[in-house]
């Protein structure tokens, strides 16, 4: 394991001790003098490191390391033990814990202490096969992938931390690219892609002691059903934060901030770096992501001192809304039209404009509201929240579980329309499960009503799941005997073939332009929406697992191998004609 031996390198030359040693694929930088390890690219907690070859087996069944000090008085009795042949051997270690070798490979551990009285546990020298260490990942990244999330600061029904779910989903992606890699790769004697996955957090810093959210809703907060309200201000308030001119400001910069800052830090560690970026968005982060990558294009630079720093911190970056005075608020009538088209050049449009409903709000200059509205050429009304200009460009956005249709709808919009595309990012994915209660189509906004069923995503392991080829081999068969039954009644009359020839023409043709058709330039003329396959269990009742699918995307094996393909496809890897099905 490369960092195994790294750390065993900064050991046995004692004079070097204080400089830190990346681990995990850099993820991660360990103080060996003072024993801990941190996180390089997110804030996190440090935790403790050891050096042993002791365990034993704790209560809960897990093999725990004994600290340094323990290990050291355990080895040397040991080579006493097995030097001399004195079995067995008692090894007091203090506070009534006793271990017992009985043999090389027979060693149990007695607690006698007055405060612990336990039955004997298997004690281990060396690491125990079950825990054996992983190979680490190899040193070149090829991709790097940035996660936006989504409300809330758990990313599953597990309550697990957002962190925690990105490498739920790096490991996903490792052990895919392994398994899937013959059939991803066009050049057989290439070594598997490595795809680093990094997590963009807002959350924590919106309702951060700075901006002082969290303090004023506590203070309008109902005492009545503390858990139910705790969990609506801690997520679903967010989706009103993002509405909000103030609020969605921050947010965006916080991102934009953060990637910035991520790929910046990367590149120094990685000087060799020259493969792609893609983000994922879950949810709320997919809307954030694609409002981000919509203005890329309209970037202007900043005043001179409102310029965003690409090394901001990630508390530092949000600031508190700005309190209008009252001679801001005069004069709303007056606002000029030009600059409220955005530039365009053209006059505002009367019909579903949404400068009339936040007159307010535009009154503001740029620096207090950042919200305002206009129309395009392809009909889209966006909100303009100035964003910051990102150091990179994008090959993909993927959006998973995404209610983008949604938010698109309420601003106004009723089509993009097929010319519509994000500037600086040529791919776009909407992923959803069936049962997703928060996941919106997205094609019917590009194409309209000619917009076919989602793409169904195949299983991982090939094919369709089960229940899927019984329910359309049962509907084929179905079919089979409606077009028998038809052509029988068909030939018994005769005299009304022609007509029914030309009636049944029609509804084929415009199939196959369906079929053949173009999807728009949002995601280069391919399809745009893709569904999951539901599993067996969740057939019983969609109800029931709603709030699971929405959380699902992350250990997802479907979802993730579809990133990994596109992203493989669109650097040469993987053959053009690859099918989904």
């Amino acid at each position: 394991m490369q960092h195994n031996q790294s750390l065993q390198y900064f050991r046995d030359n004692a004079g070097d001790q204080t400089g830190s040693i990346s681990t995990d694929g850099g993820r991660y930088d360990v103080n060996l003098a003072a024993r801990q390890r941190f996180p390089v690219y997110w804030v996190g907690s440090a935790s403790a490191i050891r050096r042993c070859s002791w365990f034993y087996r704790s209560i809960h069944d897990i093999m725990q390391p004994y600290d340094e000090e323990k290990s050291t008085i355990l080895e040397e009795h040991y080579s006493t033990a097995v030097k001399l042949r004195t079995f067995p051997m008692s090894v007091e270690l203090g506070n009534g814990e006793v271990v017992i070798i009985n043999s090389q490979s027979m060693m149990v551990r007695v607690s006698r202490s007055s405060t612990e009285q336990t039955s004997p546990t298997l004690v281990k020298r060396g690491v125990p096969q079950e825990d054996e260490i992983p190979p680490d990942e190899k040193g070149c990244v090829d991709h790097l992938v940035f996660l936006v999330h989504g409300v809330g600061s758990v990313g599953d029904a597990k309550q697990k931390s957002f962190v925690d779910c990105v490498t739920e989903m790096r490991i996903t992606s490792q052990s895919l690219v392994t398994e899937h890699w013959d059939k991803l790769n066009v050049d057989k004697e290439q070594t598997p892609k490595r795809i680093e996955y990094l997590p963009i957090q807002w959350h924590a810093a919106l309702h951060s002691d700075t901006l002082g959210v969290d303090r004023n809703i506590n203070k309008l907060t109902l005492p009545s059903i503390p858990l139910l309200r705790d969990f609506v201000n801690s997520t679903c308030v967010d989706v009103l934060f993002y509405t909000s001119p103030f609020y969605c400001s921050s947010i965006i910069e916080q991102c934009c901030s953060e990637m910035n800052r991520l790929y910046e830090k990367f590149k120094t560690r990685n000087p060799a770096f020259s493969g792609g970026i893609s983000i994922v968005g879950h949810s709320l982060g997919s809307v954030i992501a694609f409002d981000i990558l919509e203005q890329q294009e309209d970037y202007t630079e900043p005043e001179e001192g409102n310029k965003n720093s690409l090394n901001t911190s990630s508390t530092d970056c949000l600031t508190p809304p700005h309190q209008a005075t009252e001679g801001e608020y005069a004069h709303v009538s007056s606002v000029n039209a030009a600059s409220d088209n955005c530039g365009t050049g053209e006059s505002p449009s009367k019909e579903g404009s949404f400068d009339s409903r936040i007159q307010l709000s535009a009154s503001l200059s740029y620096e207090k509201s950042r919200y305002r509205a206009c129309t395009n050429t392809s009909g889209t009304g966006k909100p303009l929240v100035r964003a910051p200009r990102l150091s990179f460009h994008p090959s993909h956005l993927f959006a998973v579980g995404s209610p983008l249709g949604l938010f698109l709808t309420v601003r106004g919009v009723h089509s993009l329309g097929p010319d519509f595309s994000l500037p600086t990012c040529p791919h776009f994915y909407n992923i959803f499960h069936p049962y997703d209660p928060v996941a919106y189509k997205l094609e019917p906004l590009v194409v309209g009503a000619e917009s076919s069923d989602p793409v169904t995503l195949p299983h991982h392991k090939g094919r369709k799941r089960m229940h899927k080829e019984i329910t359309e081999q049962l509907s084929r068969l179905g079919e089979a005997v409606k077009n028998q039954i038809s052509s029988k009644i068909q030939s018994f009359y005769s005299a009304d073939t022609n007509a029914d020839d030309d009636q049944t023409q029609g509804p084929c043709e415009d199939a196959q332009v369906i079929t053949s058709q173009s999807y728009g330039a949002l995601n280069k003329g391919l399809r745009i929406d893709y569904v999951l396959q539901e599993s067996p269990l969740e057939l019983v009742n969609e109800y029931l697992f709603s709030l699971s699918s929405h959380l699902c995307y992350w250990t997802s094996e479907d979802t993730v191998l579809l990133v990994i393909r596109e992203i493989c496809r669109s650097e040469g890897s993987t053959p053009s004609h690859l099918p989904l099905l």
